[in-house]
């Protein structure tokens, strides 16, 4: 059997992620917003996708707020 295309979760299975995502959520709300978000506040969002994450904490400008958690993300690698 030939696969063309393989998908997995790597957030916590090769490497721990989590962290990671958290810091570059919180950079973002800091950024967009001027205010701090804890740790303890973006890890009870967690569960939903980064985007669902954005559409939650910025519902007026979710897709702003997504791509700057994207640059926040790329920075902290």
């Amino acid at each position: 059997m030939k696969y063309t295309v393989l998908i997995f979760d790597q957030d916590g299975t090769i490497a721990d992620t989590l962290p990671l995502i958290a810091q570059a959520v919180i950079n973002s709300y800091k950024s967009l917003t001027n205010k701090l978000l804890t740790q303890n506040e973006v890890m009870a969002t967690f569960g939903i996708s980064e985007e669902g994450i954005m559409n939650r904490l910025f519902p007026a400008m979710p897709e702003e707020a997504f791509k700057t958690y994207l640059e926040q993300y790329e920075q902290l690698h």
